[in-house]
């Protein structure tokens, strides 16, 4: 394997980005990173209390707080009680909030990539899948090596 295959592979995963990832209406709502951080983070771990969130994200209440307004504003979270302990509440995402969290994690418009495959034969599709399988094996057992090296400095 050569630098120039995988300066290829880069630039070829640039252009199916440029031409395949997802377009969206200009007044769209795009979260900033943190409120992407705290969505993603709530899709992963539930309902949360805002000291909870706070403390994972190593930020004071209040911000958090600010965080969760914004987000609760937007349709994208709510609060409510804690049905095990009516005192505390929870923040929690609700279907547009999960739907966001969706379409943001997906670098790819689906609609648009089963329109360029419809364009392939079977057969190249087939040999794309295989390709793209046995290459996200391999990063992912380069990610698994990599860690193991870093853990044990």
């Amino acid at each position: 394997m050569t630098d120039a295959t995988a300066i290829d592979v880069s630039q070829l995963f640039g252009q199916l980005y440029l031409h395949l990832h997802p377009r969206r209406a200009v007044d769209d709502y795009r979260p900033n990173r943190a409120a992407l951080a705290v969505l993603r983070h709530l899709a992963m771990s539930g309902p949360l209390t805002v000291s909870d969130a706070g403390k994972h994200f190593g930020r004071s209440q209040a911000a958090i707080s600010e965080t969760f307004t914004r987000l609760i504003k937007r349709g994208l979270v709510e609060r409510r009680e804690d049905e095990t302990d009516r005192r505390r509440h929870l923040v929690w995402l609700t279907a547009n909030g999960r739907q966001l969290v969706s379409d943001e994690s997906q670098p790819l418009d689906h609609h648009l990539v089963a329109a360029v495959l419809a364009r392939m034969s079977p057969t190249q599709r087939e040999n794309l899948i295989q390709g793209l399988t046995d290459f996200a094996a391999a990063a992912a057992a380069h990610a698994t090596e990599h860690r193991k090296e870093h853990h044990h400095e």
